[in-house]
């Protein structure tokens, strides 16, 4: 039986095929062979299994564009299978699609996306698992929609909204939720009033489980001759819902403001906002500079309080002839994730006495039936694992980017950064995650490219309890492949990877080497 959030995407996906009965189709169905040998297939320290993985893949890419619709699909079927284990033998497969259907030529539009993916099944014991390592379950994501953006010489208006169904085969984040976002403000700077609305809502649910949010800022403003420019503000945020809540879920204010530009590109606004409820938080000040001095140049930031704290927002891009800058920072709201974690007792054993320094293996501390036990070669040995839980309350996940990018004739230069601050609003846990990934992609010649990519990932599970409560993880990893197009349908890649994971928790702590062969035919 379909689940129901499938049900209203199928539905869309089918008035979108029904439309598209004059366009450009491009169908682009491909067979693909893949053949991995790892030297540690089960991520041990010690007593390492090696493996070869063989995966077979039917993949079809597609794409039909219209006057009327739009529709991207890209689905896989892989099938694999190992060599150390053939009980593992599974088949897998993965979706992205996403479809709109013009309703009227007035901005109205009908949309539908569909997302499958094998994620991590636990990304605190392997957040890099994949089919090769396993350990990954399916993840499902169906949504479906209604759009209208409309621009013209007075008003800007864009609303969305949207119901969608998040599953998984364990049923950790399995959530049904509604969204709806509306921004617009106006266009016309000769206007004498002018004005910005951006609302968003959200209800979303889980076996019985409900978190709401709601946020509206809006300001109302007069132009004058002198280009200072006074405005009322309206603020109002709300979480809800009998989901976990933060001992201060609310926020209401009302401020006085004024917006000048002080030259052609750059404009800056701020207001003082006045609290409704002075006893939870104070009056504050908030600010918004827009600077866009070329067509290759924009930055916004903002400064602002919320009910949780100060708040911020940036968004800067530079673009010359080669080289591309791209840095962004917001601020989130998040429930019912895959990213609430639980230090729990897996066991007692009796290991051997240098079990922590020479393995990571639970196997070396299994004993013969009938073996016999003394403290004199064994200790008893309590092991944990952080186990992943349902996220049934709401977290602020604060997201910092940084993304360069250097062009030139023959090589490009990729530089990327990434930091994600996750903190609880129920129990203040903190977990932090940074990536930091340099890539290399050199052309050959017109048939062939070589690329070189180090990542590196630090991730931290309850920051501030890491010794008792919380786990400390790094991982490096060092790609090389070499890409060779042997005809005009058939493509190769031969890619070498080496993974070292150092960990708090001595059992996750691994060292891994995968050599990659992949084949891939067009039809």
């Amino acid at each position: 039986m379909l689940s129901k959030g499938f049900r209203p995407t199928l539905i869309a996906v089918a008035v979108l095929a029904s439309a598209a009965n004059a366009g450009d189709l491009q169908i682009t169905p491909s067979v693909s062979v893949d053949g991995t040998y790892s030297d540690n297939v089960e991520l041990t320290a010690n007593g390492k299994q090696s493996s070869y993985v063989n995966q077979v893949s039917a993949i079809l890419d597609s794409q039909f564009t219209s006057r009327i619709a739009e529709l991207n699909f890209n689905g896989s079927s892989t099938y694999a299978s190992y060599t150390h284990n053939h009980d593992l033998d599974d088949s897998f497969r993965t979706l992205e699609a996403d479809g709109r259907l013009f309703l009227w030529p007035d901005g109205l539009a009908l949309t539908a996306n569909a997302n499958i993916r094998n994620g991590a099944r636990n990304g605190a014991r392997n957040s890099l698992a994949d089919i090769v390592s396993g350990d990954t379950i399916e993840i499902r994501n169906f949504q479906s929609g209604l759009s209208y953006n409309v621009e013209n010489l007075k008003y800007q208006l864009n609303l969305t909204s949207n119901i969608s169904r998040q599953t998984s085969e364990d049923n950790i984040g399995d959530n049904n939720r509604i969204e709806t976002t509306l921004t617009s403000q106006s266009t016309n700077s000769s206007q004498a009033i002018f004005w910005r609305i951006n609302a968003t809502y959200s209800d979303q649910e889980n076996n019985e489980i409900t978190g709401r949010q709601h946020i509206v800022d809006a300001i109302v403003g007069w132009r004058t001759p002198s280009k200072i420019n006074p405005f009322i503000r309206f603020y109002n945020e709300d979480v809800s819902g009998n989901i976990s809540q933060p001992q201060q879920n609310s926020g209401d204010a009302t401020g006085v403001g004024i917006s000048t530009k002080l030259s052609s590109h750059l404009l800056v606004s701020a207001s003082y906002n006045f609290v409704v409820d002075d006893e939870e938080n104070d009056d504050y000040v908030a600010a918004t500079i827009e600077w866009e001095p070329s067509a290759r140049t924009s930055l916004r930031a903002e400064y602002s309080k919320r009910f949780f704290g100060d708040t911020y927002l940036l968004d800067f891009t530079h673009r010359t002839k080669r080289l591309t800058n791209s840095v962004s920072y917001n601020e989130s709201l998040r429930a019912f994730d895959r990213n609430t974690f639980q230090r729990v007792l897996v066991g007692n054993f009796f290991c051997p006495l240098d079990f922590e320094t020479t393995s990571n293996s639970l196997t070396d501390c299994f004993q013969s039936q009938g073996a016999t036990i003394t403290p004199t070669d064994a200790q008893l040995v309590q092991v944990f694992e952080q186990q992943l839980i349902e996220g049934n309350e709401f977290s602020l996940n604060k997201e910092l980017s940084w993304q360069s990018q250097l062009s030139l004739a023959r090589t490009n230069f990729d530089l990327r950064f990434s930091h994600n601050r996750r903190e609880s609003l129920t129990t203040n846990i903190e977990d932090n995650r940074f990536d930091a990934t340099f890539e290399i992609t050199r052309t050959i010649s017109g048939k062939s490219t070589a690329s070189l990519t180090y990542n590196f990932n630090h991730t931290q599970l309850d920051k501030n309890q890491i010794r008792s409560l919380g786990q400390d993880d790094y991982y490096r990893t060092l790609s090389i492949s070499y890409n060779r197009r042997l005809a005009r349908t058939l493509n190769s890649v031969i890619s070498l990877q080496m993974v070292d994971r150092n960990s708090s928790d001595q059992l996750l702590t691994y060292e891994e080497t995968r050599a990659v062969i992949t084949l891939t035919k067009d039809f």
